[in-house]
């Protein structure tokens, strides 16, 4: 616990916790928990992977049933905190090893990915400090630039002449719209 005082803005914790304590019917424990560990966690972003879901159970067994609650109610509650992101789990069978509880290595290299992608969207987003600057008062005398090898005129701002021509502008043909007039001088 004391490495994690010592973490800034700068750093990342990566969460992950699994479904054994859901199928003990600890859920509630659990956001407790994880809304406790977050709320001291304000130095730092934490990202959070949701529970996985069991494919070793049956779609509508209560433990499938209690995942999904219980990732649900952590997306609505990590809404709260700014410095966290929660990233749903593959529901892909295929990322899973054939008994359904773990992660095989297509699934990890898929969920490595999703953390890294996570992770630099939090830095994208975060809004850096402006630096302040003091004040200066500015060295260069009115009228005197102490740039060597101009005049004093190349500084002042004078009105702008406004240029007027009098002939009358030719109308343009249908070749001048669709090449332009000068690549058709080209052709």
């Amino acid at each position: 616990m004391k490495e994690f005082d010592h973490m800034t803005p700068k750093g990342v914790m990566v969460v992950c916790g699994g479904s054994n304590n859901i199928s003990k019917s600890e859920s509630i424990k659990g956001l407790k928990q994880v809304t406790q560990f977050v709320q001291n966690r304000g130095n730092t972003n934490v990202i959070i992977l949701n529970v996985p879901h069991r494919f070793d159970l049956e779609e509508s067994s209560c433990v499938n049933k209690e995942v999904e609650i219980f990732n649900r109610k952590l997306k609505r509650i990590m809404k709260r905190y700014n410095h966290t992101e929660v990233i749903d789990m593959s529901i892909n069978m295929d990322h899973y090893t054939k008994h359904g509880l773990h992660m095989n290595m297509t699934g990890k290299e898929w969920l490595a990915r999703r953390t890294a992608d996570t992770n630099n969207k939090l830095f994208a987003n975060q809004k850096l400090d402006p630096v302040t600057l003091e004040w200066k008062e500015s060295s260069v005398k009115r009228n005197q630039p102490e740039i060597t090898g101009y005049k004093e005129s190349d500084f002042k701002v004078g009105q702008q002449e406004v240029q007027t021509s009098s002939r009358t502008q030719k109308q343009p043909g249908k070749m001048d719209i669709f090449y332009g007039q000068h690549d058709r001088r080209r052709l």
